[in-house]
C-alpha cells in the first residue's frame, strides 16, 4: 500500500471513535497501517467543530521517522502537509474514504543508502530486479543468461546526482553467475518523469552497448510517466530530487480528484 493510500485509510478513523482527541486518532490509524515507526506525530489544525463534523479540515501535516512500511523496507523520514480538505462525510461515517473536492498534498521523503541496500535484500524488490535484469539484458545476451536469481545487490552515490546499482546474478538450472554494474545519472524531466544520462552497464567485465542503453532507458523514462496516474484521477509532479552520498530525497505535489480510482482502493 502506498502512503497516500495509507494516509487516506487513516482518514477514516477521525470520524469513528467519539470522545477522543482526533490528532491522537489519527496518530493510531496510520500506526495501524505500517509496520514501525520510530517517530509519528500528526497535527490536524484546530477548525470550528462544526466544520469538522461536516468534514472540513483546515490542515494535516504528518512526520515520520524511522518508517517500516514492510519487513526490510524502511523510508528514513516522510513529511506530508496538505492543503484544506474537504471530505464526503456520509461516506467516512461508513469506513469509507471520499472527497467531496481535490485533496492536495505535498510530500518529502527520505532514504538512505542504508534504507535502500536494505530494500534490495526483500523478496519483492529482488524479483523486480530479477525481472528488469532479464527485460534489459535479453535472453542469451551479454553473458548468455536466461532466468536469473539475485544474489547480491548493493547500491551507491557515487558522486552527487549519479547512482551505482552492482548486483551478482545466478542463472537458475546451471548455477552460472554474472556480475552487474550499472551507473547512471538521474535527474527530474518536465517534472513527471525521470531523466537518465551517460549510463553505463557492464557485465562480467563486456560493456553493454551505450547507444542501445541509451535507448533502453529513454523507453524507460516515457513508460514510467507520472502523466498515466492522471487516467485515475491523480495528479502528480516531481518538484525536487537530491542524490546525495548518504541520502536520497524527493519532493513531490500531489492532487486526488473526487473521482480518483485510490479512493475505491481495499485499505
Amino acid at each position: 500500500m502506498n502512503w497516500i493510500t495509507i494516509f487516506l485509510a487513516s482518514l477514516t478513523g477521525l470520524f469513528s471513535t467519539p470522545g477522543v482527541g482526533v490528532q491522537e486518532i489519527a496518530k493510531q490509524s496510520l500506526r495501524s497501517q505500517i509496520h514501525d515507526a520510530e517517530v509519528l506525530a500528526v497535527r490536524i489544525d484546530a477548525i470550528p467543530t462544526h466544520q469538522f463534523l461536516a468534514g472540513q479540515i483546515d490542515q494535516v501535516r504528518i512526520a515520520g521517522r524511522g518508517i517500516v512500511l514492510q519487513d526490510g523496507v524502511r523510508i528514513d523520514h516522510l513529511d506530508l502537509e496538505t492543503d484544506a480538505i474537504d471530505l464526503d462525510i456520509n461516506q467516512l461515517r461508513n469506513g469509507n474514504v471520499g472527497l467531496d473536492q481535490p485533496l492536495r498534498a505535498v510530500v518529502r521523503l527520505g532514504l538512505t543508502t542504508a534504507d535502500i541496500n536494505q530494500a534490495l535484500q526483500s523478496p519483492s524488490v529482488t524479483q523486480s530486479l530479477q525481472d528488469l535484469s532479464l527485460n534489459v539484458l535479453g535472453e542469451g545476451t551479454i553473458g548468455g543468461l536466461n532466468r536469473s536469481d539475485v544474489v547480491e545487490a548493493r547500491f551507491t552515490v557515487p558522486q552527487p546526482g549519479r547512482v551505482q546499482l552492482e548486483t551478482q546474478l545466478r542463472e537458475q538450472g546451471t548455477g552460472e553467475e554474472l556480475a552487474i554494474r550499472l551507473g547512471l545519472g538521474v535527474a527530474i524531466a518536465n517534472g513527471y518523469q525521470f531523466q537518465f544520462s551517460e549510463p553505463e552497464l557492464v557485465a562480467n567485465g563486456e560493456a553493454f552497448p551505450a547507444g542501445l542503453l541509451e535507448a533502453l532507458l529513454e523507453g524507460v523514462s516515457r513508460e514510467f510517466t507520472l502523466r498515466n496516474l492522471e487516467l485515475t484521477g491523480i495528479t502528480a509532479r516531481l518538484l525536487e530530487l537530491k542524490i546525495e552520498e548518504e541520502r536520497v530525497q524527493i519532493v513531490a505535489f500531489v492532487e486526488l480528484a473526487p473521482e480518483a480510482e485510490i479512493l475505491d482502493a481495499e485499505d
